[in-house]
């Protein structure tokens, strides 16, 4: 993974998306939907591993189970092949966590519809 830190050129290359969602998988979801091949949407901007937690104090617990859920449905759509997952590397545990839109075959268009949105609500 490159970023902005260690490979500027990359980064320069790549900027930031100007799309920043809200917390939680309602808006994801909306926005995967809709998103055509090459969108890009930061989903998130800290350190999800500690951001996420609790006991860290850093987020409210209803926040923190919203981070929980947003960033596991990003990776099961990516996992599924709708999206691609990046993380700039902003400073020390800050990365912005972006999600991009990837191309699809006729088959997968088809199913985008059935997105796991009855599951995430």
């Amino acid at each position: 993974m490159h970023d902005r830190l260690t490979h500027p050129a990359a980064s320069a290359a790549a900027p930031l998306p100007d799309t920043v969602l809200p917390l939680g998988a309602a808006p994801f979801i909306a926005w995967a939907i809709n998103a055509l091949p090459g969108d890009r949407a930061i989903y998130w901007q800290g350190h999800i591993a500690r951001d996420a937690w609790p006991v860290m104090g850093r987020l409210r617990p209803r926040d923190c189970r919203a981070l929980t859920e947003t960033a596991r449905l990003a990776l099961r759509l990516a996992e599924d092949g709708y999206l691609r997952l990046v993380q700039h590397r902003l400073g020390t545990h800050d990365y912005a966590y972006v999600a991009i839109a990837r191309r699809m075959s006729p088959a997968r268009r088809a199913r985008r519809l059935t997105l796991p949105i009855a599951e995430a609500a």
